[in-house]
């Protein structure tokens, strides 16, 4: 039962990192069009964007779980670039040009979200180990 719900953790964080993604491209491509963003700055903010949906799909997913948080979060980090690739290929015909930056900046909100799931735990067993006190 536990497994389950760590697979079905997964498969939402990584509908929400989806659907982060397109709201974030849509803002994105508002903000070029009123030119409020260079077209030189679009690839940086793409990065940004695949970064901060991991990011946000892995806290998600990462809500409630106890252990196995980086291997949850990686998960997530790995089915949401197996998506982006997949999409890439069937939709767009593009090559594996910027994958290795892509697949960066989706480790970097993965780990980014391990890190303060994993601190956000080590204070809350501080904090009752001195209530116990």
């Amino acid at each position: 039962n536990k497994e389950k719900g760590t697979i079905f953790s997964i498969a939402i964080g990584t509908v929400v990192s989806v659907l982060c993604m397109l709201l974030l491209s849509v803002l994105l491509t508002v903000l070029v069009e009123n030119e409020a963003v260079s077209s030189t700055m679009v690839t940086i903010a793409a990065l940004c964007i695949h970064a901060i949906s991991v990011f946000v799909g892995s806290m998600l997913s990462l809500t409630g779980q106890k252990g196995r948080i980086a291997v949850i979060a990686g998960t997530v980090t790995a089915s949401y670039f197996l998506m982006q690739i997949f999409v890439n290929m069937l939709f767009f015909s593009a090559g594996f040009e910027g994958v290795a930056a892509g697949l960066v900046s989706m480790l970097v909100g993965g780990v980014i979200a391990v890190l303060i799931k994993s601190r956000l735990g080590q204070k809350k067993k501080y904090r009752a180990k001195v209530r116990s006190r």
